[in-house]
Parts: structure tokens; sequence; C-alpha cells
């Protein structure tokens, strides 16, 4: 269609511009005529005032005010002016005599960036023809299993087959929402499926997103025009588990996820990690899926659970969130005092009530107090609830009757919670009537640093916001905001064994193929962090993201019959294979930013299969690219930077064969350096109990001796003078430049 477009424009061009006669131009007239009545609906470009750019060429002593209240002169050059006509002009325009030609700025004539820039970007069509490019072969992830955890697998659409459109790729899956069949051995729900017959049976009719993340992560691109919309290990071996996120009494929501999903997920990867232990392979798994209930410092029960897991060839990403322009993230240092904040689901007025989930982390061996107040929409508080404090565990429930109905509040109580000692409060809250009412809390403390978290409904997938004023309402003088802060989402993005990925925008204008609708996000520039990209650090002070990658407008499968309506402009590609109809579509989020580095570490588990998620983040952060957007790294927007697959599957390579474990020493990963603020300390396993550090001329000025051995930790270097230093954990010497 546009190759014809092109054609067309070319033809038609030529003969306006070098027309002889003004008779002739009016029969026809201009390019602007054709494009107006024959070119599909918004292939003129138009400005926010719904403004026309044109060049026109005009006859000599042509009067300008023949364009008054028709349209606006940008510029002259001879006889060629740049004009903007107003949409509602453009019939008077096309008329006025003494217009030679006149050349819009079209969408065909706009620039068009491909939709397989994501490779491109990574470097991965190079490393799929390796020995064109100095590698001793390709890269596409044969014998490495790719796990994807996620829901809404189209298992049929031929992403998924090998290269002869025959065989399918997909050797297992676990459906964890369909019991009724033969759970994986070990496990008491869900159906396993082994083989293409028995996959085939399964129907995962939960919408799209798994197929969209498999086919990032290692689609074939059969099924696209001349594989354009292959994936990163497009020859990998697929394993999927459809996550059980609900029950018949709880459906899918930011409560569900807590207590539904997270067991599951562990469950996943230990079968899909089990069985490429079996086939002798390594694995790496993706998990495009996040929530805010938990500590975000590494220490929840998942997160300690993933440390477990993962080794020698064994590798999990993660997103790390959209929350980057959401200030869900709320923080404060006590020191005997109060602060008051609104919170906020960000979809209330879609509902006939307000929800609101609420996850608060004091620091470890405090306590703080928390009540709830309702407040009208001028301010004034109507009730306003006991303080509830985290001194003991429990639970405790307050409400309210309004002419709208019921307002309650739920506190969940964990007065020290095991693994950081940190307390707990978790607040459930409905707000009867958010059009009348907003939910505001207070909350003191003798001392503590307070993190919290506002997922927005407990019941259902919204968002949640902390704010001190709305609409007319402005609480500055006494209430505090939140911030976009701490965003990186638990499962994904907290864990000290998971790689967390963070967004960038690798284009920004696409075609969808019905209609020829236009996509544009221009409010994105190409290359720089994706506005949603969720942000660090985690609550105990690490960086995160650990890397970015492409997750703005990705090309990539879907599911076709799960595939929402209002998306259909977002459709890239639809063929027919095997008596029946797949399509690629066009999606953003760090979910699909993830599945790019999943299928890098593929390839780099491909080179090296023993290969440990300490050695795969030294790689990824040594080989990063790093520019403007980016900015200095580390940093908790980018991480270390941009994953740079082709330098990171030639370090794998390198340094393929070397000895995994040096003798009396520790592996240690120190940043950033030069420091002059937090200095972090990282090792594979725990390790780390002596940390000291001496000045040049031999002085200790820092001594630490922790009284249980660690993996990761953080020491200050802020008071330190600037110069060279010298970092000694456990004997082992490392040259460090504060600055």
């Amino acid at each position: 269609m546009i190759k014809n477009l092109l054609l067309f424009f070319s033809c038609f061009l030529s003969f306006a511009i070098f027309g002889q006669t003004n008779t002739r131009l009016e029969s026809e007239h201009s390019l602007l005529v054709n494009a107006e009545n024959s070119l599909p609906k918004g292939l003129l470009l138009k400005n926010a005032n719904s403004q026309i750019s044109c060049l026109i060429m005009v006859e000599l002593g042509f009067d300008e005010n023949k364009l008054r209240d028709i349209a606006t002169i940008q510029s002259k050059a001879g006889t060629i002016w740049s004009v903007l006509v107003s949409e509602e002009n453009v019939s008077s325009f096309i008329k006025i005599p003494g217009i030679l030609a006149i050349e819009p700025a079209t969408r065909v004539n706009s620039m068009r960036l491909q939709m397989d820039s994501a490779r491109t970007t990574l470097g991965v069509n190079n490393l799929h023809q390796g020995q064109n490019f100095g590698l001793p072969q390709a890269f596409t992830g044969k014998d490495v299993i790719v796990g994807i955890v996620d829901i809404g697998f189209q298992h049929r659409h031929p992403a998924f087959y090998a290269n002869d459109s025959t065989t399918l790729r997909i050797s297992r899956v676990w459906q964890q929402n369909h019991d009724g069949g033969t759970a994986p051995k070990g496990y008491s729900y869900g159906t396993e499926y082994i083989g293409k017959d028995e996959i085939f049976n399964d129907l995962d009719l939960h919408g799209s997103h798994g197929t969209h993340v498999a086919g990032i992560a290692a689609g074939s691109g059969i099924g696209s025009p001349n594989l354009k919309f292959k994936g990163v290990a497009p020859e990998s071996e697929l394993v999927f588990v459809s996550i059980k996120y609900y029950t018949q009494d709880l459906p899918g929501s930011a409560l569900s996820d807590y207590i539904i999903a997270n067991p599951a997920i562990i469950d996943a990867y230990k079968y899909i990690f089990d069985y490429a232990k079996s086939q002798g392979k390594p694995a790496v798994i993706n998990l495009s899926w996040g929530m805010h209930t938990g500590p975000h410092d590494g220490t929840s029960l998942f997160d300690l659970a993933t440390n477990s897991l993962v080794g020698e060839g064994l590798i999990l990403v993660g997103a790390a969130g959209n929350y980057g322009q959401t200030p869900m993230h709320f923080e404060h240092n006590f020191s005997g005092d109060t602060v008051k904040t609104i919170l906020i689901e960000n979809q209330r007025l879609s509902y006939p009530q307000e929800q609101i989930y609420v996850d608060m982390w004091g620091s470890g061996n405090s306590v703080f107090s928390v009540s709830v107040h309702l407040m009208d929409t001028f301010g004034n508080i109507v009730y306003e609830s006991p303080y509830v404090s985290t001194v003991e565990n429990g639970t405790e429930s307050f409400s309210h009757k309004t002419d709208s109905g019921l307002f309650t509040a739920d506190f969940l109580i964990t007065s020290n919670y095991l693994p950081n000692s940190k307390p707990n409060n978790t607040l459930w809250i409905n707000n009867p009537n958010a059009k009348l009412y907003l939910v505001g809390v207070s909350i003191t403390s003798p001392f503590s640093k307070l993190h919290a978290w506002n997922s927005g409904g407990v019941y259902r997938y919204t968002s949640g916001t902390f704010v001190n004023k709305h609409r007319t309402l402005d609480l500055t003088n006494t209430y505090k905001a939140g911030n976009t802060d701490y965003t990186v989402g638990e499962n994904g993005g907290t864990s000290k064994s998971v790689i967390s990925v963070g967004a960038t925008a690798a284009k920004n204008f696409y075609v969808g193929i019905f209609n020829d609708t236009f996509n544009n996000a221009g409010y994105v520039s190409v290359g720089s962090i994706a506005p949603f990209s969720s942000r660090g650090p985690t609550a105990d002070g690490r960086i995160k993201p650990d890397i970015l990658a492409p997750g703005h407008d990705v090309a990539a499968p879907i599911y076709l019959q799960q595939y929402p309506g209002w998306a259909w402009n977002r459709l890239v590609a639809r063929e027919g294979f095997q008596n029946d109809t797949f399509a690629y579509g066009v999606f953003s989020g760090t979910s699909m930013a993830a599945p790019q580095v999943t299928g890098v570490i593929a390839l780099m588990l491909q080179a090296n299969p023993l290969l440990t998620t300490f050695q795969i983040n030294q790689i990824l952060r040594k080989t990063a690219l790093v520019d403007n957007a980016t900015g200095t790294v580390p940093n908790n927007n980018a991480g270390w930077g941009k994953i740079n697959a082709f330098e990171a599957v030639k370090e794998a390579l390198r340094i393929l064969g070397t000895k995994q474990v040096v003798q009396d020493q520790i592996r240690l990963l120190v940043y950033p350096n030069p420091s002059n603020n937090i200095l972090h300390i990282e090792s594979e396993t725990d390790v780390i109990s002596t940390i000291e550090m001496y000045s040049i001329d031999g002085k200790r000025v820092f001594y630490q001796n922790l009284t249980e051995p660690t993996f990761n930790t953080q020491i200050s270097v802020e008071a330190l003078i600037t110069g060279v230093y010298f970092l000694k954990v456990n004997g082992q010497i490392h040259r460090i430049l504060v600055d």
C-alpha cells in the first residue's frame, strides 16, 4: 500500500510542479487535492492546531493577500513558500489562482522508522549472522531454554515454530489456572501439557500479554513480512507457565498478586529450572509481572526465594515496572513529628466506590502509628480513626456511616518482619463516594524511615498516588505528596538475584495495517528513557534498574482472538497460517523491555552455558552503552546504561572456561567508583563479614564487622575527604576513588 502511494506521489508531484498552465492545474490542481480526496484518513500531517504544513510554488508577482484568512505564510524562498493551512480551509486554498503546485507534509514523506529497530538497536541482527561479524558461529539461542512466566499465551502462533514452520518450539506448558488435568510432578494444581498435541488442547484465554512477551524474547517472526518481527533468541526452546493469579472468590488484583500469584510464580521458576536441569541445558526465565506489596529491599519471602533458585546457567529477569510518572511512593524520616498525605485511587471515578491498598514499611526495629481520616472536598474532616501502632501484631478495623454508604479502613500490622526486623502496616480502605470524599492518613513515629506504596484498588487492578492537593483543594502547607522514586516493583525490580530491566524508546512512530493508521508518540524521543519506566533505588539503597532495553512501541506476536478492540490500530501484520489467522501488534512497557534482555541472556548462555547472575550483571554493566539519555551511570533511572547485545555475547565468549571460583577469595562488585556518597558492595554468596577502609597513608578510616555474613551491603564515604582509598573486604583489597 505504502509503496503504491509513494509511486503515486512521485508521478503526481512531477506533474504538479512542472504543469504548464493554471487551467490544467485547476482541473487536477495539486497534490493537496488528491491527498485530500483520495489518501487514507489521517495521512495529512496536522499540528496541534489542526493546520497542515505545505510548500507551495507561486507565480512571479503572486499577491500574498490572496492567502489572507485562508493560510499563514511561514517563510519565502523565491517562489517557494512555506505556509500553514487550517484543515477547514483546504477546499478554498486549493482553488486560489496563481498557486502552481502544492506539496503538503504527509505521513508518506515524513520519517519512517523500521519496526525491527529494537533488534538493530541491541545489535542482535549481527549476532544472528555471527560469522559475518567476526564471531565463531551464529547466536540464536539454540540449546537454551527460555521460560516465560505470564498469562495470555497463544500456543499455536507461528512465532513459536521453528524455521521449518512445522516444528513447535514450545516443549511444555504448565497452565496453573486449569485444574482437571494432570499437574506437574510435585505440584497439586494446574495442568501440565507436553508435546504439540497436548499443548494445542489448552486455551489460555487471559489476554495477549504472554504471547507478546514470549515473541519479543524468542519469536521466530513467522507470519510477519520477511520475518521482520523476529525475536531476540528465535531458535531457543520455550517453556510457558500461565500464572495462577485469581480464584473464584478473589479476582485479579493487588491483593491476589500478593497472596495467590507470588507463590505460584516461585513454583513456576522452580518448575522451569528443574526441567532445564533434567535436559542439561541452561535456562533464562522472564517475568513481566509486578506488584508493590512488600518491603522493596530484597528481603521479601519472594525475593529471598529467588536467591536460592538461581545458579550456574539459571537466570531470572524481571520488568522494573511502569510507574516512572506516577507518584505512588511516599517517604518520610520521622523524629517525633507527624506527617499527613492524601491517598488516591487514580481510577476512582470509574467505579461506584473508591478502593485504596497501601503498604507501609518503617525502618528496622522502629515503631510508627497511622490514623485514617475522611474529608470532604473542602478539606473538612468528617471522620478520623484512632491511631494504630505497629508495636504489636494484629488487625484493626474502623468504619463510619455516611449518606453515601459505609467508609471502612482495615489495618494489618506486622510489628517485626522477620527477614529485616521492619514494622509493616497494610491498609485496605473503602471510600463510598469518591465524588464527595477524599481519604487522608496521618503518620507519626519517634524515629523511623518510612516507605509506603499505593497500589490503588484492593480487589481490582488499578493504580494509586499520594497527593497534597486535588482539584481545587490545596493542602500543600499541611500535607505531603508522594514521588516517583523507589517505584521499581516487587517480583521484577527488587530481588538481588533478578536482573531488573527499565525501558527505552527504540521508535516513536509506526503505521498500523488497518486504514493505514498512523501512531505517533512524538512526546518520546528515540533513544530516550521511556517516561513510564520505574525508578530506583530499592529501599535498602541498591541501584535499580540494572539495565535498559527497548520497551516503547515494540512489535511482537499477539493473540488476535484475545486482542482488545481499542488496540486494533496497533496491529502491524496479519497473516494466514495453518488454516487460521495470526497477527503482530505493538505495545509499550517494561514488560516489553525485560524480554529483550531475556533474549540477549539466552544468546549469552549459548556462548557460555555456565554463566551466573553475578557474572551476567558484570558483563551487562561492563558492556552497556552510555549516552546523553542515560547520563552518568550508574543511576536510578538508567541503571548501568543500555544493553549492548553484541558486546555482551563477545564478553561471555571471552570468559568461557575461566575458573569460576578464585581460591580463598570472593568475587566482589563495588560501585560506584568513584563515589562521594554511598558505596555498594556485592558478592555472589553470603560471605561479606568484615569491611575496612584505609587512606593512602595507611590509616584505617572505616571498620565494620557484620554480625551475620551477607552478600550485599553498603557503606557511606560522604565524610571522607577527596582522594584514593583502599577498601578491604574479607582481606580482599579494592582501590576506591572518593570524589
